[in-house]
C-alpha cells in the first residue's frame, strides 16, 4: 500500500478542488496542470486523484493515460499505477481493451503515444488507428464519448503534444479535462482562463518534496577527481574510474547503514554512430575492471541490444552499471539508480533535467543518516555543462508576445526545400578543397614539402602539439531544489589533464561532423590525403594520424574551419548545377508570430520601445551594425510603430528568393519596420567593409529591389533596400537596378 506524503496529499486535495470547478463550464478540453519537481512522485499524486474522481457518484468518467518514452515503458507506467491503486479502479494496456469498443466507467486506459502518435505518407501508421474490418482507436473514442466523459492525463506534457500529428490525435480524443504533468510545464492557464473555469494550475514546490525525504538533497559533479590517478588515461577512463569508484563507495554505505541496496550506475551514451564506438569502448574498460554482460554485473539497453535488464529496478538486483541510450532516458524509473555518467557527444554540454531525474529518486523514500546516500552523482568528460529544461535545449525558454492592437502585416514569403540527395563525388571534393586550402594556407601539391611548411610557418600555423591538454571541471554542484528553475547555474572547479589520443580522435571526429554529418566519411580521408601529398605524412607510420588530427585541431578555428565550410558549400553549388533532383520552392504568406519563444543560451533582453513584442530578445551574437541599426530605430520618435528582427533560416521566418551561380537561395533580409504612415520597410544591413564573396549582397540588393517591385506593382505599400552602418551614420542604398557598394551617388541618408 503507498502512504502518501503530505505535500501529495495536499496536491490531490487541490486537483480534486480544481476538478469541481472546471467542471461547472460545459465546454471540452479543459486544461488542469500540475507542475511538480522531477522526482516528487508525479504518478502517485495523478493515480490518487483519478481515485477520488471515480468515487464522484455524480460523474460518469474514464481515464485515457498517455506515456512517453520508447520500447515498452508503457508497461511500466501501467503496472505502477496498478500498484499505487492496487487494482481499483482497473488499469490496462490499450491493447487489451481495445477489443471491447468501449472504455468502461471509472477504468484507466494506458496509451503508448510513441506507437499510436504516428504517420506514413498521410496514413495513420500504427495497426491500433488504422481503418478496416476491426475496432481501432478512432471508433474507440466514438464509441465512449457518446456515453461517457474522458479524461485524458498527459505523462511529461513537455514532450508530447506539439507535432501536428499529436494535435490530430488530441482533437479526436476531444476530453472533458486534460491534465499535464510536467516539472517544466510549457503552458501555464493565464488568470482570465482560472477565473473562466477554463484553465487550474496546481503546485508542488521543490522544498516540500525534498523535506518529505522523497528526492535527494544535491548533484555533485565530479566529485572525487583528486583520488583518482590521472596518468595515462584517456578522459573516458578518467570519469568511469570516479563512477565506478563513487558507487563502490555508495554500496558500502548501504551495507553499514543495514539497507540491502545495490546502487546503480547509470552510462548515457549518444544516440548517434559515434554512440556505437563508445559503447566498444565502455564494455572494454569496465571488462578489466571486473564488470561485464558474462559475469551479469553489466546491462545494456540500446536499439539493437538488451542484455542484462530483467528485474533491474529491484533493490538487490545483481547489475551494478547500465549502458543506455539517450533514447530511453525519458519516462524510465529506476530508484536504486544513484550515479549518472554521461560522456560527451558532438561536443553537447547540455543535460536532460529527464535524464537528471533517473538519479534524483530516494530508494526507500527517505533520507539516511549517512550524507553521502542523500546526495545524487553526476560524472562527465564534458568540460563545462548546464541543464537542459524540457523538451527545448535551453536554460530557460524566454516568452515574448506581440504587443496588444499593434497591427500584424501580411508578405509572400519563399522557401526552398532542403535537397536531400547529395552525392559525393571524390575528385570534385579533393579539387575544391586542394583549391580553398591554397587560398587559405599558400601551399600546394606542385610544391615540396620543406617549401610549404616554411609557407605555414610564416602563416603563425600552430605545429606545438606535443603537450596537448584539456579541460576538465570537477567538484560540480548543483542544489536540488533549483534543478527545475530557470538558470541553473553549476559552480565547479576546472583540472587540466593531458589529452589521449582516443580524446584527439573523438575531437577531430566531431569537428568533421559539425562541418556536415554527409560529408563526415569522406573529409576524414580527404584530410589525411591532403597531410600525405602536400606536407609528405606518410599516415602507415605509427602515430602519424594522430599527428595530423592534432594540427588540424590546434588550427581549426584559424584555418581549416573556413576552408571545410567553403569546401562544403562550394561543392553543393557545383554538383547542384548538374547532379541535384529538382529543388522544391513554396511561396507562402508571412505574418509576425503572435508568441516568440527562444532560449537565453543564445539570446539576450534588449530594452525596447518600438519593438513589436512587449519583450524584446535579440541574439548575443548579432553583428555592431545590426545593434547600430536598432539603436537608431530606438531613436526614430513616433515615425515607425513597431520593427522585428527576422530569423534567418527556416519557413516561419520572411524569405525572397534570389539566384547565385544559377542556383535559388532563400535570402532572409534582417529587418522589418512598419512606419507610421502604413508603408513597410523590408532593410538588410551591412557594414562599409562589406566583403561581397561572403555576403553576396550585390545580387541580395538586386533581388529585394526585384521583389518591391513586383509587391507594389500589387498594390502593396512596401519599400526596402541595404542599409549601411558605418561610424554612427545610416545610409541606404537607392541605386538603380544594379548595385554597387562603391558609387557614393547611389546612398544617402537614411531617415525614417
Amino acid at each position: 500500500m503507498v502512504v502518501l506524503k503530505s505535500y501529495q496529499k495536499k496536491a490531490v486535495r487541490e486537483l480534486m478542488d480544481k476538478t469541481v470547478k472546471l467542471l461547472k463550464n460545459n465546454d471540452k478540453k479543459k486544461v488542469l496542470v500540475l507542475k511538480a519537481p522531477t522526482g516528487s512522485g508525479k504518478t502517485v499524486i495523478a493515480s490518487k486523484y483519478i481515485e477520488m474522481v471515480s468515487k464522484l457518484q455524480d460523474k460518469d468518467f474514464c481515464f485515457i493515460w498517455i506515456s512517453i518514452g520508447k520500447g515498452h515503458l508503457h508497461e511500466q507506467s501501467k503496472n505502477k499505477i496498478s500498484s499505487i491503486l492496487e487494482g481499483s479502479p482497473p488499469c490496462r494496456l490499450l491493447e487489451d481493451v481495445i477489443r471491447y469498443g468501449i472504455i468502461k466507467r471509472n477504468a484507466i486506459v494506458v496509451v503508448n503515444w510513441e506507437k499510436l502518435n504516428t504517420k506514413k505518407n498521410g496514413a495513420w501508421d500504427n495497426i491500433l488507428m488504422r481503418e478496416g474490418d476491426g475496432i481501432n482507436f478512432i471508433k474507440l473514442i466514438e464509441n465512449t464519448s457518446s456515453v461517457r466523459k474522458i479524461m485524458l492525463i498527459i505523462d511529461e506534457s513537455h514532450n508530447t503534444t506539439d507535432t501536428r500529428t499529436s494535435k490530430e490525435l488530441m482533437n479526436i480524443i476531444n476530453p472533458e479535462i486534460l491534465l499535464q504533468m510536467s516539472a517544466t510545464p510549457k503552458y501555464i492557464p493565464s488568470g482570465e482562463d482560472i477565473d473562466d473555469n477554463r484553465a487550474a494550475f496546481v503546485k508542488v514546490s521543490p522544498e516540500e518534496v525534498i523535506e518529505s525525504g522523497i528526492i535527494k538533497k544535491e548533484v555533485l559533479i565530479n566529485d572525487n577527481i583528486e583520488e583518482v590517478d590521472l596518468d595515462n588515461k584517456n578522459s573516458i577512463e578518467i570519469v568511469v574510474e570516479m563512477a565506478i569508484k563513487r558507487r563502490l563507495e555508495l554500496s558500502e554505505a548501504f551495507s553499514r547503514e543495514n539497507v540491502k541496496i545495490n546502487p546503480l550506475c547509470l552510462i548515457q551514451i549518444p544516440n548517434a554512430k559515434t554512440g556505437e564506438e563508445i559503447l566498444h569502448e565502455l564494455i572494454r574498460i569496465l571488462k578489466i575492471k571486473g564488470i561485464s554482460i558474462e559475469n551479469n554485473n553489466l546491462a545494456v539497453w540500446t536499439s539493437n541490444k538488451c542484455k542484462n535488464l530483467e528485474n533491474i529496478v529491484d533493490f538487490n538486483s545483481k547489475v551494478d552499471v547500465l549502458i543506455f541510450k539517450m533514447a530511453v532516458a525519458t519516462g524510465w524509473d529506476c530508484p536504486r539508480a544513484q550515479v549518472l555518467l554521461k560522456l560527451r557527444e558532438s561536443g553537447s554540454e547540455i543535460f536532460d533535467i529527464q535524464t537528471i531525474g533517473r538519479i534524483l529518486r530516494m530508494p526507500e523514500r527517505k533520507h539516511y543518516r549517512n550524507e553521502i546516500l542523500n546526495r545524487a552523482y553526476i560524472y562527465t568528460n564534458n568540460k563545462d555543462i548546464s541543464v537542459k529544461v524540457g523538451s527545448l535545449s535551453l536554460v530557460k525558454f524566454l516568452k515574448a508576445n506581440i504587443k496588444p492592437k499593434m497591427k500584424n502585416i501580411i508578405l509572400r514569403s519563399y522557401y526552398k526545400e532542403p535537397s536531400k540527395d547529395v552525392v559525393i563525388k571524390r575528385e570534385i571534393l579533393d579539387r575544391i578543397f586542394y583549391d580553398q586550402a591554397e587560398k587559405e594556407l599558400n601551399v600546394s601539391v606542385n610544391r615540396n614539402a620543406v617549401n610549404n611548411l616554411y609557407a605555414l610557418n610564416k602563416l603563425n600555423f600552430n605545429m606545438e602539439i606535443d603537450n596537448l591538454e584539456s579541460q576538465l571541471m570537477y567538484d560540480g554542484h548543483i542544489e536540488t531544489v533549483k534543478l527545475d528553475r530557470v538558470n541553473v547555474k553549476i559552480s565547479h572547479k576546472d583540472k587540466r589533464i593531458k589529452v589521449s589520443e582516443f580524446d584527439i580522435e573523438e575531437v577531430f571526429t566531431t569537428i568533421l561532423k559539425r562541418a556536415s554529418e554527409n560529408f563526415y566519411p569522406y573529409l576524414k580521408e580527404l584530410i589525411y590525403k591532403y597531410f600525405n601529398d602536400v606536407f609528405n605524412y606518410n599516415i602507415k607510420k605509427t602515430g602519424v594520424i594522430t599527428k595530423i588530427q592534432s594540427l588540424f585541431i590546434v588550427n581549426y578555428e584559424k584555418f581549416f574551419k573556413s576552408i571545410l565550410n567553403s569546401t562544403v558549400e562550394k561543392y553543393i553549388e557545383e554538383y547542384s548545377k548538374y547532379e541535384l533532383k529538382e529543388t522544391k520552392e513554396y511561396y507562402n504568406d508571412f505574418s509576425i508570430k503572435e508568441t516568440k519563444l527562444v532560449d537565453d543560451v543564445s539570446y539576450e533582453f534588449f530594452k525596447s520601445e518600438k519593438n513589436i513584442y512587449d519583450k524584446c530578445y535579440l541574439k548575443k551574437n548579432r553583428k555592431q551594425t545590426e545593434k547600430g541599426f536598432e539603436d537608431f530605430l530606438e531613436k526614430s520618435g513616433d515615425k515607425i510603430i513597431w520593427w522585428y528582427k527576422n530569423g534567418d533560416s527556416g519557413k516561419e521566418n520572411f524569405a525572397i528568393r534570389y539566384e547565385y551561380n544559377g542556383i535559388p537561395h532563400a535570402f532572409y533580409p534582417d529587418y522589418i519596420v512598419l512606419f507610421k504612415t502604413g508603408l513597410v520597410g523590408i532593410f538588410e544591413v551591412k557594414s562599409k567593409n562589406d566583403r561581397e564573396a561572403e555576403t553576396r549582397t550585390k545580387v541580395k540588393s538586386e533581388y529585394l529591389k526585384k521583389y518591391l517591385k513586383e509587391e507594389i506593382g500589387k498594390g502593396k505599400n512596401v519599400m526596402g533596400g541595404i542599409i549601411e552602418v558605418s561610424d554612427g551614420s545610416i545610409k541606404i542604398n537607392i541605386g538603380g537596378k544594379e548595385y554597387a557598394s562603391n558609387n557614393l551617388a547611389d546612398w544617402e541618408s537614411f531617415k525614417c
